[in-house]
């Protein structure tokens, strides 16, 4: 992929950019396709959830390259409910030279938070696990098929969905009330 080492692409940049929707997003969802198998509806997600947060501000592309090459990808949401690192993917050949760091590093400037909110697939967990010990990241909980049958998704520094809690509307009436 020749991006000319461009290193985030965002709302400012596609609008500066209109030729990049359709030339440079196809090469970087191709690069993050692999995924797919921990999320079954990764390409529903894309379209329904990166494209638009790309297009609104509240989501970002982070590109990380070594040596002239694409590393590695980071997906980054920032809006008024959270701030999360959606997806980090570093490509196979650049696998443990420090990409992934990099990447987590510019994700935390990004989102100006340190510990932001993330999930990975369980099977994933011995890939994050050093990086998480690292950054101090904390399991918040495990989902049961969250996003696949019988398998877990690990949610680190807040939960995925909020616990549904209940209130007391009004100490005259005995009523609770179930918010999330």
């Amino acid at each position: 992929m020749d991006s000319g080492l461009l290193k985030v692409v965002d709302r400012k940049f596609l609008i500066a950019n209109p030729w990049a929707y359709d030339e440079l997003m196809p090469l970087i969802m191709g690069h993050l396709c692999e995924l797919s198998g921990y999320y079954p509806e990764f390409n529903q997600w894309v379209n329904h959830k990166i494209i638009p947060g790309l297009v609104s501000g509240e989501r970002s592309i982070l590109l990380e390259h070594s040596r002239g090459q694409l590393a590695g990808i980071a997906i980054v949401k920032d809006d008024s409910a959270e701030q999360k690192l959606c997806c980090l993917r570093v490509l196979p050949k650049f696998q443990g030279t420090g990409v992934g760091l990099k990447l987590f590093e510019r994700s935390f400037e990004a989102l100006n938070n340190s510990a932001p909110l993330l999930s990975i697939a369980e099977e994933q967990k011995h890939v994050f696990e050093k990086l998480f010990k690292y950054y101090g990241f904390e399991l918040a909980k495990k989902y049961y098929s969250y996003y696949r049958p019988r398998k877990d998704e690990l949610s680190f520094n807040g939960l995925i969905e909020p616990e549904p809690s209940f209130k007391r509307v009004s100490s005259a009436q005995s009523k609770l009330v179930f918010t999330t």
